[in-house]
């Protein structure tokens, strides 16, 4: 279930033109996932990070969009957002030296 969800993600931020995506390269960032599902320990630290991120910004503007951001409600939606922000940031808190992949993230 979690790589059919994360798969309709990846779909949304190739799809849609999204505003904090627009310095990824879509052919790279596809390239990225389909190792990710594929072989995902060839992944680097940096590179995974990336995966993390853009699948965080892309349920971001999703709940945006839905007004769901809004509610102060305890029991609202679920913020996988949050939980891909972590993923990346203990991804490239993993990294000894930065790199241009890394850098991206910033």
């Amino acid at each position: 279930m979690r790589y059919d969800f994360e798969d309709s993600l990846m779909d949304s931020c190739l799809s849609e033109e999204l505003p904090y995506l627009k310095c990824l390269d879509d052919f790279r960032l596809r390239d990225l996932y389909s190792r990710y599902r594929a072989l995902p320990e060839s992944l680097t630290g940096d590179e995974n990070a990336l995966i993390y991120a853009s699948l965080c910004l892309t349920r971001y503007n999703q709940l945006r969009r839905a007004g769901a951001l809004k509610e102060k409600d305890p029991a609202g939606p679920s913020r996988e957002d949050l939980t891909y922000y972590s993923m990346a940031r203990e991804a490239l808190e993993s990294r000894e030296t930065p790199s241009n992949t890394g850098m991206c993230e910033f």
